[in-house]
Parts: structure tokens; C-alpha cells; sequence
């Protein structure tokens, strides 16, 4: 039973973690779009794809 406990609780505080870090996770991943899609962009202007 109580190793049922640890278990759920070691889970629920990598759930708070993981909660805490998506707000940099998303502005890393809206960075890194945005570069793909000017890159892309970039090669289309230049007629290569």
C-alpha cells in the first residue's frame, strides 16, 4: 500500500515539474517554428524546395 502511495506521489510531483517548465517549453517551440517556417520560406524565394 504505501508503495502504491510513493509511487502516485513521485508521479504527481513530475506532473507539477513538467506544469512549471511548459510555459519556457512553448516559447522554445514557438522559437524553433518560426525559424523552420523562415527557412522555408527562404527556399521557396530562392526556387529550391
Amino acid at each position: 500500500m504505501n508503495r502504491a502511495i510513493r509511487a502516485e506521489r513521485k508521479k504527481l510531483k513530475l506532473c507539477a515539474e513538467i506544469a512549471g517548465e511548459a510555459p519556457q517549453i512553448e516559447r522554445e517551440l514557438e522559437r524553433v517554428e518560426g525559424k523552420k517556417a523562415k527557412q522555408s520560406e527562404r527556399k521557396k524565394e530562392q526556387g529550391r524546395f
